[in-house]
């Protein structure tokens, strides 16, 4: 099966659901400046964390609503009632460290943002506001993959 066969495949694991198949065919692997967006992928990976991704796609719209239309100053801003009250939103993945952790980055990023202006500025310096694109080759084992940095020493 080459390439072009395997992504229209109905069993290719992008192609299972409706969600999985939007979000890979007009969001994965696109370049964005927009800081709401950015803020939302970090925030979906969080609730995603333990779970599957389609699950974070299916909930998406309700975990933005819940989370103050992801406004990142009124996401810094909850206390323990609004966490509380986000403990009971069946919108949400309900886990007290998922909602702490969109909580603790929303107050990093205001952090980052007083010093770099925006996410998106802090995100794109590492890439030199270049997109990187990878070889082109397609590896079959973790140890075919192209190297981008030195491994961390371990002592």
């Amino acid at each position: 099966m080459n390439q072009l066969e395997l992504a229209r495949a109905k069993d290719f694991w992008p192609n299972r659901t409706p969600e999985l198949r939007h979000y890979y065919d007009t969001e994965w692997g696109q370049p964005s400046h927009d800081d709401r967006y950015l803020f939302e992928l970090l925030v979906l990976e969080i609730m995603a964390a333990g779970l599957s991704w389609q699950l974070a796609l299916r909930k998406r719209a309700g975990i933005g609503a819940a989370f103050a239309d992801l406004n990142v100053d009124r996401i810094a801003a909850m206390g323990p009632a609004e966490v509380d009250g986000l403990l009971q939103d069946e919108r949400i993945m309900r886990n007290r460290r998922k909602v702490a952790a969109v909580i603790t980055n929303a107050r990093a990023l205001q952090t980052l943002i007083a010093e770099w202006g925006t996410l998106d500025a802090y995100v794109w310096h590492f890439t030199v506001g270049a997109s990187r694109w990878g070889t082109g080759r397609i590896t079959t084992t973790y140890r075919s993959a192209p190297r981008w940095r030195t491994p961390s020493v371990r002592t």
